[in-house]
Formats: structure tokens, sequence, C-alpha cells
């Protein structure tokens, strides 16, 4: 064997390095918490493929033009698009016919395929890294075992699981390969929507549906793009990108963090009915969940009005872009991206309401900040003459 062959079988067994080994373990934990979401999902699972992987390339296009492409490089991402949309058939297909526990340990048994891949190429795998797989796989067989023996759907989930551990496997060796002369972005861009174009027929002469869905279903889809994209969850990249940038200590994300101080909140009632415990505040996942005070939302609504939470100016200039929507009331409201405009006493205000009672505003002329909460879901009064009435006395 030649040095250079041995370097490289040196650099496919040597252990990741510090920040590598950061990285692996939050994608672990993002692998986790993809499934049960997966799972909550209506979306047929073709038509979650197409728009998850189209929604990645498209967030990863602007930098992919950055770079050149090299001929090469691009075939194999293509077949790596390929491949990763069967994976991600045999993924959804297992979240849904499989315990969500069983399905996700099966599929994270692709570095064992990987280690027969490298093998049969002529790698080298170190007898320690084999041991470790053994006792990985053995755990897999305890956790699922009970599956096995329960019904033919489970054991076909757990079968589908097991093929896109494999397909999972391949996809990562193709994708080390394209990226020997690719850039990440464009070989991600590339392999992505090459995934959601190879998913995209498969919807079609499968009779699903494209669009149409509720609105629960797209906050879902928008929800594992984030993760997809950043490899992280949803709740990290909260915290990373909004809630630790502007200091909001008393945020969390529910269900999906530990909860912070007392963990009390404020009761939501429809009527007299406490309906605090009976509906989830994250039904949407990534269109609501997240738990705070006043003060922090105060903060919150200074940042994006201060530019704390973004680079460029024309960010909030199209964030404040009011677009009119008539309502079933006939009322005519005024959103932009994710704010809406308010007139309080005859004056402007950029924030947003939420089903729980909760109000933010920002008077960016007087630079004032209202956040408050009605704990009636439905309160027998205008919520927005109440506002006015309270911002009267400043």
């Amino acid at each position: 064997m030649s040095q250079a062959q041995k370097a490289t079988v040196h650099n496919h067994t040597e252990l990741p390095a510090r920040p590598d080994l950061i990285r692996l373990i939050i994608g672990i934990f993002g692998i986790g918490s993809s499934g049960p979401l997966i799972a909550l999902s209506a979306m047929p699972v073709p038509t979650l493929i197409f728009w998850r992987n189209l929604g990645g390339s498209l967030m990863t296009l602007p930098f992919a033009l950055r770079h050149k492409l090299d001929r090469s490089g691009v075939k194999w991402a293509v077949l790596a698009g390929i491949v990763l949309s069967v994976h991600f058939v045999g993924f959804f297909l297992s979240m849904r016919m499989t315990s969500v526990t069983a399905g996700t340990a099966i599929v994270a048994t692709q570095p064992i395929f990987a280690a027969f891949f490298v093998k049969l190429t002529g790698g080298h795998i170190p007898t320690k890294a084999w041991l470790g797989m053994l006792i990985s796989f053995t755990g897999v067989v305890v956790v699922t075992g009970i599956d096995l023996q329960l019904d033919r759907r489970s054991f076909m989930g757990d079968l589908a699981a097991l093929i896109s551990g494999a397909l999972a496997a391949a996809y990562m060796l193709i994708g080390s390969r394209a990226q020997q002369t690719l850039a990440t972005t464009s070989y991600t861009t590339i392999c992505y929507f090459v995934c959601a174009m190879t998913a995209l027929p498969m919807a079609l002469l499968s009779g699903y549906d494209i669009v149409g869905f509720a609105l629960r279903e797209w906050w879902i889809l928008l929800g594992l793009i984030i993760e997809k994209i950043t490899g992280e969850t949803l709740a990290q990249q909260f915290r990373k990108r909004i809630f630790e940038p502007l200091k909001m200590s008393q945020t969390f994300f529910e269900y999906y963090e530990p909860a912070i101080g007392s963990g009390k909140m404020a009761h939501s009632f429809l009527g007299k009915r406490d309906i605090t415990k009976i509906l989830n505040t994250s039904y949407d996942w990534a269109g609501g969940g997240v738990v705070s005070t006043n003060a922090d939302l105060a903060t919150f609504l200074r940042g994006i009005f201060e530019g704390k939470l973004y680079k460029k100016d024309s960010t909030l200039s199209l964030m404040t872009k009011m677009l009119p929507h008539t309502l079933k009331s006939g009322r005519v409201s005024y959103y932009g991206l994710g704010l809406y405009q308010y007139t309080f006493n005859g004056e402007k205000y950029y924030g947003h309401g939420g089903f729980w009672g909760s109000i933010i505003a920002y008077n960016p002329t007087k630079k004032i900040i209202f956040c408050g909460t009605v704990n009636q879901v439905n309160p027998p009064f205008r919520t927005n003459q109440f506002v006015e009435s309270l911002l009267s006395t400043f």
C-alpha cells in the first residue's frame, strides 16, 4: 500500500476534530427530532419530499451562484440527489408504518452500511470500529425487536427504514465524491433540486396533491426545510438567531426545550373552559409554541426595528410592506412579512397577535412598544379598542 493510500485510510478512520464532533452531535439530535414531525405531517410522502428539498435548494441557490461548477462533480451531485430521493421515500414511509423510535433507530444504522461500502471499495475499517457498530446494531435490535413481532405493516416499515439506512450511506459516499470538485453550497443546491425533481413525478403519477393543504402543513414543512439547511433543530435555530443575540433569557420553545424559570404560563380560556393544557401551543410547530414574557417580547420587537436580527436594512422594508387582506367579517387587514399593521388612535403600529390572546405592537414614530395578553381566546370586546384605550393614556 502506498503512502498516499495509507493517508487516505487514516483520514477515513481517525476521530473527527472537536468542531466536527459538535456538528455531529447536533446532526444526531436533528435526525431524532425530524421523525416525529414527519409522522405528524399529513402531506403525502412524495409531496413532502418534493417541497422540503425544493425549498432547501432555493435557500442555498444564492450562495451556490458564487462558485464555478465542475462537470464531473455535477454528475456525482445529480446521482446523489436521485439516491437521496429514494432514501427519503423509505425514511418517510417508515415513519408512518412503524413506530417513530424504531424507524429512526434503524435508519441510524447507516454508518454500518457506510463501513461495508468503504470495505467493498478497498478501504480499511479498524476492529474497534466494527465492534462499536456491532454494539450499536445490537441496541437497534433491542429497540425494534417488539415491532418485528407485531404485524406485517410494522415489519414493512422496519424494512423500509433498513433500506433507507443503506441508501443514506450510499448518498453520503457519493456526496463526498461530488464535493471533491464542488463547493458545498453548489453540491447541496444541485443535490436537493434533483431530489425534489425525482420526487415530483412520483407524487403526480401516484395522484397525490402538490398544493391545497392546510396552513398547518406548510408551517411543518417550513420547519423541516430550516432543519435540513442548517443541520440543527428548529429550537436550536430560534435560540441561536433570536433568543441569545437579543438576550431573551425568559423565552423558550415549549415541548422542544426545557422550561425556563418557574415554567408557569398565563392560562387561556374559551368562555369558562380552561384550554391551556387541552390545546398544544406548538400545534403548527414552526408556526407557534414559543413561551415568553412581555419584557422579552418587547425586546424581540425592538430588535426587529433596530436591525439587530438581520444584516440589510432592506429586510425591514420588505417586512413592513403591507398588502390588504379582506377578512370574513368584511374588515380589511394589512399584513407584510410576519408583521401586521395596526391603527391605534390614528397612528400606525406594527406587530402581531396570536390565538392565545397575545399582542405586540410597535410605533416607529414615537418608539412606543405595547405587549400584552388577554386570557380569553374570544373576549367579549374588541381587543383593538381595548388597546386603544390603554395607549391613549401615554
